[in-house]
């Protein structure tokens, strides 16, 4: 990208960070190269690594670890965080062991898009109750807040 002064810059995303992230380096990007067009492809961690590889995009957001040989500068570390219903008895506590929530019903979000939260899992040999498992952020939210289970993001 660098030197380029006109065309199109395709980036690969997921669907946090198209909420969070994304239109604030957009607007930057924008106001800073006003005649380069940027095409967006909303996808899982896997897929968005599929795109880089194969050149569908130019650049991608992907969470580490990644594919062996990708070019990777690390953004941000977040830290894991726990969803909770409204009124939940743990909402008043700032921190929440595994063990506290491995018996609730949890929704995951489906498979490529929860790399963190599997891994975490397996590290410490504990399996949750998937209740639902679901690819849009706000369904998620949504099915939390109403009180059908609980969810751990970062």
């Amino acid at each position: 990208m660098k030197g380029l002064e006109i065309g199109t810059v395709r980036i690969g995303t997921f669907s946090s960070g198209s909420i969070w992230w994304l239109p604030r380096i957009l607007k930057e990007y924008h106001d800073q190269f006003p005649l380069i067009e940027t095409k967006i492809l909303d996808g899982n961690y896997q897929e968005i690594e599929n795109w880089i590889t194969s050149g569908a995009v130019d650049i991608g957001f992907v969470n580490l670890p990644t594919k062996e040989g990708m070019d990777v500068i690390q953004l941000k570390k977040d830290r894991m965080l726990c969803i909770l219903p409204p009124n939940h008895s743990l909402g008043e506590q700032s921190t929440i062991r595994l063990e506290q929530i491995i018996d609730l019903p949890f929704i995951m979000p489906v498979s490529g898009c929860d790399t963190d939260l599997r891994r975490i899992f397996l590290q410490h040999k504990l399996s949750p109750k998937i209740k639902y498992e679901l690819e849009d952020d706000h369904a998620i939210m949504s099915m939390v807040q109403n009180n059908l289970g609980v969810l751990s993001l970062k």
